[in-house]
């Protein structure tokens, strides 16, 4: 390829000394060839910043380490990252994640048909800390549109290791700082204008590695997290507030309902779905958690 646009491959990453030779290895493997390399590192403690100096000796004209001199968090390391990236698009990978060789290849195919190409994801599957695959990746639907519509309504649509994003069309700061854990998905609300389009390439090119680390594993501090992004948009978009009305439903409603029901505190999750039910009487997944909820409810005190 000629003349082609340089990607940035951030890759963010804290305490994964098991996992970030693997994910490096795959970045470095891209046949998309215009790439270069920014590895943000949380001021990791289990030798994860020695691997990633040892390749960035390896390969100085490729390699960006960007090492912080002390842990800030999943916002703050990834802000610091990407002011380090000089691509016209950013791919986002985290630091236990693995990519395929052709996957911006396949995704800059898309991305380039149209200015207006802002956003692009793909099939991802499961692995665990072995690199097994265990399942495929749940991704949600629409896998195409235009606009921040979907995505405030339904959460993040894609797996955030498959994202590519167009950089002139960032927010700044990019990850939002009022934002500990979910500010990926906000990233994505603010950087779709309503002419900015959205798509997906549906091949299986990366693995997103489930593990007992995973800091989505603590599920209540993300729902919390959630509440407080939806709130936030909710003052920044009023114009989509029925919208949103409908992803705080789905998304932290719903959300704890399943989070207490996997806790067997019925009550508690019965009364998540019965508020989902009200602001979206039209789910039927809410009607069907509720009924279950109830049913176990009952039978609990039996």
């Amino acid at each position: 390829m000629n003349n082609v646009p340089l990607v940035s491959i951030i890759i963010f990453t804290y305490n994964h000394s098991k996992f970030i030779r693997e994910t490096i290895e795959g970045a470095l493997a891209q046949t998309y060839e215009s790439t270069e390399i920014v590895i943000a590192d949380d001021c990791s403690t289990d030798g994860n910043i020695e691997i990633i100096n040892q390749y960035a000796e390896l390969y100085p004209n490729k390699i960006v380490p960007v090492i912080g001199n002390k842990n800030i968090g999943i916002t703050g390391n990834a802000n610091r990252g990407i002011a380090m990236c000089k691509g016209e698009y950013i791919a986002m990978v985290g630091g236990d994640d693995v990519i395929f060789a052709t996957k911006l290849e396949k995704q800059m195919e898309w991305l380039l048909k149209s200015n207006n190409r802002a956003l692009c994801g793909h099939a991802l599957k499961i692995c665990d800390s072995e690199t097994n695959v265990t399942s495929d990746y749940n991704h949600r639907l629409p896998k195409k549109g235009f606009g921040r519509a979907t995505w405030l309504e339904h959460g993040a649509l894609f797996g955030a290791t498959s994202i590519v994003v167009k950089t002139e069309y960032l927010p700044n700061p990019a990850f939002d700082p009022r934002i500990p854990i979910v500010s990926d998905w906000k990233l994505y609300i603010d950087l779709l204008k309503d002419d900015l389009e959205f798509g997906y390439v549906d091949e299986w090119l990366g693995l997103y590695r489930k593990h007992a680390n995973n800091v989505t594993n603590n599920i209540k501090p993300a729902i919390d997290d959630l509440e407080v992004c939806i709130n936030i948009c909710l003052e920044q978009y009023p114009e989509h507030k029925s919208t949103i009305q409908l992803g705080y439903a789905y998304l932290v409603k719903y959300g704890f309902g399943n989070y207490y029901l996997s806790k067997n505190e019925f009550k508690l999750a019965s009364s998540y779905f019965s508020d989902a039910i009200k602001l979206n009487p039209y789910n039927y997944k809410f009607y069907i958690k509720y009924i279950l909820t109830k049913f176990k409810q009952i039978r609990q005190r039996n």
